[in-house]
Protein backbone atom coordinates (compact mmCIF):
# COMPACT_ATOMS: atom_id res chain seq x y z
CA UNK A 1 0.00 0.00 0.00
CA UNK A 2 1.17 3.48 -0.64
CA UNK A 3 2.39 5.44 2.38
CA UNK A 4 -0.42 8.67 1.04
CA UNK A 5 -3.13 5.93 1.16
CA UNK A 6 -2.15 4.61 4.65
CA UNK A 7 -2.06 8.04 6.36
CA UNK A 8 -5.36 8.71 4.66
CA UNK A 9 -6.87 5.62 5.74
CA UNK A 10 -5.52 5.90 9.78
CA UNK A 11 -6.97 9.82 9.95
CA UNK A 12 -10.22 9.01 8.34
CA UNK A 13 -10.30 6.22 11.03
CA UNK A 14 -9.47 8.28 13.54
CA UNK A 15 -12.14 11.02 12.25
CA UNK A 16 -15.19 8.89 10.95
CA UNK A 17 -16.31 7.82 14.46
CA UNK A 18 -16.04 11.54 15.92
CA UNK A 19 -18.00 12.70 13.47
CA UNK A 20 -20.81 10.63 14.02
CA UNK A 21 -20.54 10.99 17.74
CA UNK A 22 -20.83 14.76 17.29
CA UNK A 23 -23.75 14.33 15.35
CA UNK A 24 -25.64 12.85 17.93
CA UNK A 25 -24.98 15.41 20.56
CA UNK A 26 -25.55 18.27 18.87
CA UNK A 27 -29.33 18.34 18.43
CA UNK A 28 -31.04 21.57 19.24
CA UNK A 29 -33.96 21.81 21.79
CA UNK A 30 -37.37 20.92 20.87
CA UNK A 31 -40.52 22.86 21.53
CA UNK A 32 -43.21 20.49 22.61
CA UNK A 33 -46.68 21.89 22.45
CA UNK A 34 -49.65 20.22 24.43
CA UNK A 35 -52.89 21.02 23.81
CA UNK A 36 -55.23 21.27 26.74
CA UNK A 37 -59.01 19.94 25.67
CA UNK A 38 -62.10 19.44 27.57
CA UNK A 39 -61.22 16.83 30.16
CA UNK A 40 -58.16 15.83 28.17
CA UNK A 41 -54.59 16.19 26.80
CA UNK A 42 -53.70 16.04 23.38
CA UNK A 43 -50.75 14.14 24.37
CA UNK A 44 -50.85 12.61 27.69
CA UNK A 45 -47.46 10.33 27.62
CA UNK A 46 -44.27 12.49 26.36
CA UNK A 47 -40.76 11.46 25.76
CA UNK A 48 -38.26 14.53 25.45
CA UNK A 49 -34.51 15.32 25.57
CA UNK A 50 -33.06 17.45 28.50
CA UNK A 51 -33.08 20.86 27.55
CA UNK A 52 -36.42 20.82 25.36
CA UNK A 53 -39.48 23.33 26.18
CA UNK A 54 -43.05 22.13 27.24
CA UNK A 55 -45.55 24.15 26.72
CA UNK A 56 -49.05 23.99 27.29
CA UNK A 57 -51.83 25.47 25.11
CA UNK A 58 -55.69 26.00 26.25
CA UNK A 59 -58.11 24.88 23.01
CA UNK A 60 -60.74 27.78 22.41
CA UNK A 61 -63.28 26.30 24.12
CA UNK A 62 -61.41 25.23 26.93
CA UNK A 63 -63.04 25.61 30.49
CA UNK A 64 -61.19 25.46 34.31
CA UNK A 65 -57.97 24.36 33.47
CA UNK A 66 -54.89 24.26 35.61
CA UNK A 67 -51.29 22.34 35.42
CA UNK A 68 -50.06 21.13 38.41
CA UNK A 69 -46.82 18.33 39.06
CA UNK A 70 -47.94 15.64 41.02
CA UNK A 71 -46.03 13.33 43.56
CA UNK A 72 -46.31 10.18 41.23
CA UNK A 73 -48.00 8.27 38.35
CA UNK A 74 -52.32 8.56 38.72
CA UNK A 75 -51.28 10.77 41.75
CA UNK A 76 -54.15 13.48 42.54
CA UNK A 77 -51.21 14.89 45.28
CA UNK A 78 -49.54 18.15 44.22
CA UNK A 79 -45.56 17.98 44.59
CA UNK A 80 -44.52 19.94 47.31
CA UNK A 81 -42.20 22.52 45.32
CA UNK A 82 -43.52 21.26 41.40
CA UNK A 83 -44.24 23.65 39.16
CA UNK A 84 -48.05 24.98 38.47
CA UNK A 85 -49.95 26.98 36.51
CA UNK A 86 -51.77 28.50 39.25
CA UNK A 87 -55.59 28.41 39.59
CA UNK A 88 -57.95 27.20 36.82
CA UNK A 89 -58.37 29.61 33.96
CA UNK A 90 -60.35 29.11 30.98
CA UNK A 91 -58.84 29.74 27.27
CA UNK A 92 -57.25 31.67 25.72
CA UNK A 93 -53.95 30.11 28.00
CA UNK A 94 -50.52 29.33 27.80
CA UNK A 95 -48.45 28.07 30.73
CA UNK A 96 -44.93 26.47 29.83
CA UNK A 97 -42.64 24.09 32.36
CA UNK A 98 -39.90 26.62 33.67
CA UNK A 99 -36.56 24.88 32.20
CA UNK A 100 -35.20 24.11 35.78
CA UNK A 101 -37.70 21.14 35.94
CA UNK A 102 -36.58 19.77 32.51
CA UNK A 103 -32.79 20.01 32.97
CA UNK A 104 -32.41 16.32 34.26
CA UNK A 105 -33.17 12.53 33.67
CA UNK A 106 -36.45 11.40 35.41
CA UNK A 107 -40.04 11.13 34.93
CA UNK A 108 -42.17 13.82 35.86
CA UNK A 109 -46.37 13.31 36.33
CA UNK A 110 -48.60 16.38 35.95
CA UNK A 111 -52.53 16.94 36.49
CA UNK A 112 -55.32 19.28 35.78
CA UNK A 113 -56.86 19.63 39.13
CA UNK A 114 -60.60 20.03 38.50
CA UNK A 115 -60.16 16.88 36.24
CA UNK A 116 -57.85 14.69 37.84
CA UNK A 117 -60.41 12.31 39.20
CA UNK A 118 -62.17 11.94 35.60
CA UNK A 119 -58.37 11.21 34.35
CA UNK A 120 -57.00 14.71 33.55
CA UNK A 121 -53.19 12.92 33.55
CA UNK A 122 -50.46 13.53 32.13
CA UNK A 123 -46.25 11.92 32.18
CA UNK A 124 -43.31 13.72 30.62
CA UNK A 125 -40.18 10.95 30.21
CA UNK A 126 -36.61 13.54 29.98
CA UNK A 127 -33.29 12.41 28.87
CA UNK A 128 -34.57 9.22 28.15
CA UNK A 129 -34.47 10.16 24.14
CA UNK A 130 -32.03 11.64 24.09
CA UNK A 131 -29.87 8.72 25.31
CA UNK A 132 -31.70 5.85 23.26
CA UNK A 133 -30.75 8.49 19.92
CA UNK A 134 -27.60 8.83 21.22
CA UNK A 135 -26.78 4.88 21.90
CA UNK A 136 -28.13 4.46 18.73
CA UNK A 137 -26.24 6.65 16.88
CA UNK A 138 -22.77 5.48 18.93
CA UNK A 139 -23.79 1.73 17.43
CA UNK A 140 -23.77 3.25 14.33
CA UNK A 141 -20.41 4.46 14.34
CA UNK A 142 -18.71 1.26 15.70
CA UNK A 143 -20.82 -0.44 12.92
CA UNK A 144 -19.29 1.97 10.29
CA UNK A 145 -16.03 1.71 11.73
CA UNK A 146 -16.09 -1.97 11.66
CA UNK A 147 -16.77 -2.34 7.87
CA UNK A 148 -14.21 -0.03 7.42
CA UNK A 149 -11.49 -2.20 9.19
CA UNK A 150 -13.28 -4.71 7.24
CA UNK A 151 -13.04 -3.08 3.91
CA UNK A 152 -9.62 -2.53 4.44
CA UNK A 153 -8.66 -5.51 5.20
CA UNK A 154 -10.11 -7.01 2.09
CA UNK A 155 -8.48 -4.51 -0.10
CA UNK A 156 -5.09 -5.27 1.73
CA UNK A 157 -5.28 -9.04 0.90
CA UNK A 158 -5.90 -8.77 -2.74
CA UNK A 159 -2.30 -6.80 -3.59
CA UNK A 160 -0.64 -9.55 -1.15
Amino acid sequence: MRLGYKIFLIIFLIISPLIFINYSTSAEPTTHTITIYNNYFSNDELLIKIGDRVIFLWADDAKDHNIVQTKSENSIEPLVNGFSSGDPVDAPFEYEIPSNYLSNNQTIYYMCTPHATSGMLGIIQIGLSSSSQNNANFSFSIIALISILVATHNLRSKHH
